[in-house]
């Protein structure tokens, strides 16, 4: 089975949950090096929330089209060699 758009909306939206989530992570204060700190910061108050709003996003417009393959070719079949 190929993959569609939902497949890769369901990828990023999973990616930046984990990463924002890095297992405690985000609970501990005090990360050293202080650089450590400021990326987890970064990405979990900052990256993460764009992705998750962009994936959901995503999400609604393609229920709004409707067009869930890469092509566009939605229910038809494409001859040719796979």
């Amino acid at each position: 089975m190929r993959a569609t758009r939902l497949d890769w909306i369901v990828f990023v939206r999973a990616l930046a949950a984990a990463l924002a989530q890095i297992p405690g992570v985000t609970f501990h204060t005090g990360l050293r090096p202080h650089w450590l700190a400021v990326l987890v910061d970064l990405i979990s108050r900052g990256l993460a929330p764009v992705a998750l709003v962009l994936a959901a996003a995503a999400l609604v417009w393609l229920c709004i089209t409707g067009d869930w393959t890469r092509g566009g070719h939605t229910g038809e079949a494409r001859g040719g060699l796979a």
